[in-house]
């Protein structure tokens, strides 16, 4: 039952990297749209019981997860640019670090007690997703206003 929820994942984050790729001064809103989109599908999922639908709603959260992952490194490598190659590279793996530091709270989120509703799980990514969401919106609007300058 995993297998295609990656499948699905598959085209749509291929398909939205490279229109990311094409306009690259808006890769903020497709982030914060598919963060947002993720938070409303695990909102969804802790509120629904039928199981058909959140296995479809898990389809999103898996997309919204695994589209923002490139897009949010992209949007970063792009932002920083300016910066010196040494302290952007620093950045880029603390992002990375942190990002995988899901793999260890994840578990904490769903604990079998939960099931099948796994209420605490959903709520709280959810709220991570949604949080996330506006972040990379508020640094759009930040970062449009003052980009970041080379050094000298």
């Amino acid at each position: 039952m995993t297998a295609p929820l990656y499948v699905v994942v598959l085209p749509v984050s291929i398909t939205l990297c490279i229109i990311a790729d094409r306009t690259p001064h808006l890769r903020p809103i497709y982030l914060t749209g598919i963060l947002i989109m993720g938070g409303i599908f695990s909102a969804l999922n802790a509120a629904i019981s039928a199981f058909d639908a959140r296995y479809v709603f898990l389809c999103f959260i898996n997309i919204a997860v695994w589209s923002a992952n490139p897009l949010a490194l992209s949007f970063a490598s792009t932002t920083f640019g300016p910066v010196e190659p040494e302290i952007r590279a620093i950045l880029l793996a603390a992002m990375n670090g942190f990002g995988n530091l899901a793999q260890i709270y994840g578990s904490y989120l769903f604990p079998s007690t939960d099931a099948p509703q796994y209420l605490q799980g959903f709520c709280a990514y959810a709220a991570i997703l949604c949080l996330g969401g506006g972040l990379y919106f508020a640094n759009y609007h930040i970062f449009r206003k003052k980009p970041l300058k080379p050094s000298t």
